[in-house]
């Protein structure tokens, strides 16, 4: 994939940034904002959308005798702290694989679970998207578990579903990658096609499928895809 834009060297670092100007989009028939940070708003609703958090996914592979570290929930929950103070949403929606496992839970340093909690407890909403790694764990810190939820005609899910309406979902981690001057610039993005909008991956451990993957064929079908890096902070129109 090819782009205009001049983008800088340097990659991005984890821990709480800038953020950026957003980008409006219009999906299904409502206006949302992508934000640099991996977050989505409905400003029409005040609602903040996040997706695939994957807490305690450092700590699910440190048991398992993989030597990393087990600071991503820390890192991950300070980088959401930080977008619910700037964009000061009255209800959060998780899209699932808000935790790497079952039993992230038990593992959760007492700090760190005491910061979600208080975050989840900061807004007036927050709805847990249940995903295919974490079930109905989230409930445990405060607000409400559904499979999905659907308004305005758009369903948000963690998986694409067999339904015609327009859909927010997460799940793949779309990333993409861009040559640039001989080296090769990447970086998580957000993926919208006709019906269905696919979030980046909010974890600091989360790895992600090129959005040229074959398996996202059957996500946007034949139809046009406008894709959008996060890069530095900023948001970088790639096609």
């Amino acid at each position: 994939m090819q782009t205009n834009q001049a983008l800088p060297k340097d990659p991005v670092a984890f821990g709480p940034q800038r953020i950026g100007a957003p980008t409006p989009v219009t999906f299904g028939d409502a206006n949302f904002l992508l934000c640099p940070s991996g977050v989505l708003m409905w400003p029409a609703r005040n609602t903040l959308v996040v997706s695939d958090l994957h807490l305690e996914k450092g700590s699910y592979f440190a048991r398992r005798g993989i030597p990393v570290s087990v600071l991503d929930s820390l890192d991950t929950l300070a980088r959401l702290a930080a977008a619910i103070d700037h964009h000061k949403p009255e209800r959060v929606i998780s899209l699932g694989d808000s935790f790497h496992d079952r039993r992230a839970g038990e593992r959760m340093a007492r700090p760190d679970g005491d910061h979600l909690a208080s975050l989840v407890e900061s807004v007036d909403d927050w709805t847990w998207v249940t995903g295919n790694h974490d079930g109905e764990l989230g409930g445990v810190f405060g607000g409400h578990v559904v499979h999905s939820l659907s308004e305005c005609g758009i369903l948000f899910a963690h998986e694409d579903e067999d339904v015609p309406c327009s859909q927010i979902i997460g799940h793949y981690h779309p990333k993409v990658r861009v040559p640039l001057k001989g080296r090769v610039a990447a970086g998580p993005c957000f993926a919208v096609g006709e019906k269905r909008l696919v979030m980046p991956a909010f974890g600091s451990y989360t790895g992600g499928l090129a959005i040229d993957d074959e398996a996202f064929i059957p996500v946007f079908g034949d139809g046009a895809v406008r894709v959008w890096m996060m890069y530095r902070a900023k948001l970088w129109r790639i096609k």
